[in-house]
């Protein structure tokens, strides 16, 4: 499917800061591409954005780093505002952080956020969804317009209603948009299979209910969310699209070949993360293993990762959106350990008690003890 804009009038969203046509230039309208994983180090990457604008030069310097770069939904200060509306232009400020970043490392598999259950308005994408009289918007039982908390200065969001052919293409093609710029990758979709309307439990055809839906609309709107992103990871592929918690079954109704990419968003070091990690490789999709703090990870955190990491697992900390350049070092999101050595895994782990085992070829025996949740990496430094 040929995912673009249908709204009369409207072109798909294009970005002319000099930056962003610089790296254009250099990428000669390069294909979304999949992110450069190896097992030499920790393949780390970054998700956040910074609230007050533009990131510095050196921040951009140091974020270039990461071979996964996300921008999230709250970069620049308009989103922020008692007044957030669409003229945020949210997507530009999100690609031209991404331009920069590719301007000087075009290897970086560089992601474009959005949510993908609440409508944001800080993006031009809420603009173009009122524009059909809220047709393509959730409805309640009673035809009111459901609206769900969101993180905004406007306390409730519009919720996107996947039971329409019209609105799934419409999301869908703001992400084919933007990796249509040469600038952008993939995108991470929030919300991907929980903090729904529906709550869907594994079997879709059983949601559950907390918004006053009509039985045919849950169901309708649950399946459709599964096909939306689908269909996106097709049609942008081999980029990635990163669903949160879609870890994929038994845990997950994102089955394998869905999507190529979760998050567990809140890595623990524990049994229950590790497991999310494991699972996520049986089903031959890659991880971003986030810690909200960076100043929080231990030698137990990258204990657990290494024991349940496959191929494509990343690991990453810090917050969503933070004042990087007027109160937080952006160098505190680049771990001492990321420069440490693993090695290709000798095996897959395995558990005997409460211990996990597996060894590197670099980092040695590396164990966890799901008991007492923690862990030890032979060979790094103390």
């Amino acid at each position: 499917r040929q995912y673009q804009r249908r709204v009369r009038g409207k072109r798909p969203f294009m970005w002319v800061s000099p930056v962003l046509l610089l790296a254009a230039s250099a990428l000669s309208a390069a294909s979304p591409r999949a992110p450069v994983f190896s097992w030499r180090t920790i393949s780390p990457f970054f998700h956040s954005s910074n609230q007050t604008g533009p990131f510095s030069d050196h921040a951009i310097t140091v974020i270039a780093k990461f071979p996964m770069v996300t921008i999230e939904k709250f970069q620049g200060a308009c989103a922020h505002s008692p007044h957030v509306g669409p003229s945020c232009h949210q997507e530009d400020l999100i690609t031209s952080e991404l331009g920069r970043v590719k301007a000087i490392a075009p290897h970086v598999c560089a992601i474009f956020y959005y949510n993908s259950v609440l409508n944001f308005p800080q993006y031009q994408l809420w603009q173009t969804m009122q524009q059909q009289n809220q047709s393509l918007l959730l409805h309640d039982a009673a035809g009111r317009l459901v609206r769900m908390s969101c993180p905004s200065p406007v306390g409730h969001c519009d919720v996107f209603d996947f039971s329409v052919e019209q609105t799934r293409e419409l999301f869908a093609a703001e992400c084919v948009n933007a990796t249509r710029t040469g600038v952008v990758d993939g995108c991470f979709l929030d919300r991907s299979v929980d903090g729904t309307p529906t709550d869907p439990t594994l079997d879709p055809t059983k949601p559950g209910n907390k918004y006053n839906l009509t039985h045919q609309k849950a169901v309708a709107y649950s399946l459709g969310h599964v096909q939306v992103l689908t269909e996106l990871q097709a049609a942008i592929s081999p980029g990635p699209v990163i669903a949160n918690h879609a870890y994929g079954p038994p845990l997950t109704n994102l089955a394998a070949g869905s999507v190529n990419f979760a998050m567990i968003e809140g890595f623990t070091p524990n049994n229950q993360s590790i497991w999310q990690l494991v699972v996520a490789a049986r089903n031959n999709r890659g991880v971003q293993a986030h810690v909200g703090g960076c100043g929080s990870v231990t030698v137990h955190h990258f204990a657990a990762f290494l024991v349940g990491a496959g191929t494509n697992s990343f690991f990453g900390c810090g917050p969503w959106t933070s004042p990087w350049d007027g109160g937080l070092d952006i160098s505190s999101a680049w771990l001492k350990q990321y420069d440490y050595l693993v090695g290709a895994p000798e095996g897959e782990a395995v558990i005997a008690g409460k211990i996990w085992t597996r060894k590197f070829t670099d980092a040695g025996l590396v164990t966890f003890d799901v008991g007492s949740n923690e862990g030890s990496i032979a060979n790094w430094p103390a």
